[in-house]
């Protein structure tokens, strides 16, 4: 299987300054689909749930899309205390993941992006929008980057936050169109997500987006579609583990039904993509490689 990343994971817990890209040419397209994992996941874990991804997908079709594997340092669960600085991570990386996929439309003249993410991926995703939403404003344009469609599963988002005048909502909108799975028996975000939401001072005991069927999103244009992952736990979305394979089964065709990604795309010359590795060294630089971080 052919894998594309981009890693801003640094030394350590770091954040690194730009995207390290596996191959250079990983961003050298006209689409791409962002894989981005939740809080809870070292390199090792967040591969293991690309790949799964990938197989549950292939079961009953075909995988065309251009997926591109984000890793970003988000690992180490210890309680509340941990979920802040987790937060804070999320934060750190989506300016920078914004500014890279802005950098490789200009490079490329145009590029469209869609994004599947797992519980604090979710909130990386929206930040992400929300870091595009004032490059916009300062610069005016996105240079040919073009927001498509999201999958949010079991998304450790408050609710509150993506509501109708609140701090996230207009991030949410810049999406062609959404997609929410959600679980009522994910304990994770039934009782760890509210407490941690509380202790990093965004709200008390908030509701998760991945948690129940946000009745708000149905209203909106374009509407949040959703659908329940029934009895899934917050694990049960990708994940290399074997159990609750067919919660993750679920998962995989849902998102790969809304996205199309079995549909084929158009192919990039050679020559171009030769120019593209070019400018994409110079524009994109890389730091130096730092192995995975297994916990």
């Amino acid at each position: 299987m052919n894998e594309a990343s981009i890693n801003y994971w640094g030394e350590g817990q770091r954040v690194r300054e730009s995207g390290q890209l596996t191959p250079e040419t990983a961003l050298a397209h006209q689409s791409l689909v962002l894989l981005i994992h939740g809080y809870n996941n070292d390199q090792d874990d967040a591969l293991g749930a690309y790949r799964r991804f990938v197989e549950c997908i292939k079961k009953n079709s075909s995988v065309n899309a251009n997926l591109l594997q984000v890793f970003w340092p988000g690992s180490s669960w210890q309680g509340a205390l941990y979920y802040m600085q987790a937060i804070s991570q999320a934060k750190k990386v989506a300016p920078k993941l914004a500014r890279d996929l802005c950098n490789a439309a200009k490079v490329m003249g145009y590029l469209k992006v869609d994004f599947v993410a797992h519980s604090l991926g979710c909130r990386l995703t929206l930040e992400t929008m929300k870091a595009l939403e004032e490059i916009r404003s300062s610069q005016g344009n996105l240079n040919g980057l073009v927001i498509g469609k999201v999958v949010f599963m079991a998304g450790a988002v408050p609710t509150k936050y993506i509501s109708t005048g609140q701090q996230l909502r207009n991030a949410l909108q810049a999406f062609h169109s959404a997609l929410s799975l959600y679980s009522r028996k994910d304990i994770v975000l039934h009782y760890a997500f509210p407490a941690g939401q509380t202790a990093a001072g965004e709200g008390f005991f908030p509701i998760a987006l991945g948690r129940a069927n946000w009745t708000e999103g149905g209203s909106l244009y374009p509407p949040v579609l959703q659908k329940e992952n029934r009895d899934a736990g917050h694990s049960d979305y990708w994940g290399k583990s074997d159990e609750n394979l067919e919660k993750k089964e679920f998962a995989a065709s849902e998102a790969s039904k809304f996205l199309n990604l079995g549909a084929l795309l158009p192919r990039i010359p050679d020559s171009r993509i030769s120019d593209i590795r070019t400018i994409t060294k110079r524009t994109l630089p890389h730091s130096r490689e730092v192995k995975s971080r297994i916990m």
